[in-house]
């Protein structure tokens, strides 16, 4: 298995777009505002020019963040829209246990019943299983996914602290 190549690219957004071979991961703390879903959108489209096949996208939920405003959700739903064409799968991982991890849960599977995207979604509590949905559905070569997992977790780490001083 091969490590893939994770780097993070922060546009000028507050939410931070992490790219990982074919899978692009978004860390979605409920802090975006409408605006930063397009800048989101074209590194997308941009990035998925490199793999012809197509992408798969993983959104993380961080441990108590904040529901989006109608106006994010709309934003968030043109922006899925617009790459959609790109997208194999979209996977969320929801981090955390309890209630409130078990209710976003909730709330996005009835949300995609509503949806009904084109393309595999799945939710889950789960880093690893996300990834392995995310890398199945892109046909792409087998990866180490406890190592991008990692790699994931660092650069979350870098990131947080560079837009905080930001």
């Amino acid at each position: 298995m091969q490590a893939a190549a994770v780097q993070c690219s922060v546009p000028d957004s507050r939410v931070p777009l992490i790219l990982a071979d074919s899978v692009f991961v978004v860390v979605d703390d409920g802090a975006a505002v409408a605006t930063d879903y397009p800048i989101l959108e074209r590194l997308v489209v941009q990035e998925a020019k490199r793999y012809p096949s197509g992408i798969a996208g993983l959104i993380i939920v961080p441990h108590g963040a904040r529901a989006p405003r109608e106006e994010i959700r709309t934003a968030i739903r043109d922006s899925i829209a617009n790459v959609t064409k790109h997208l194999r799968s979209l996977c969320w991982y929801i981090e955390g246990t309890g209630f409130q991890a078990a209710t976003q849960r909730a709330v996005l599977s009835g949300l995609m019943l509503l949806i009904k995207p084109p393309f595999p979604a799945q939710i889950t509590p789960d880093l690893r299983a996300a990834l392995a949905f995310s890398y199945g559905k892109t046909g792409s070569t087998p990866h180490d996914l406890d190592a991008i997992a990692a790699q994931i977790r660092e650069l979350r780490v870098t990131v947080d602290r560079k837009l905080l001083r930001g």
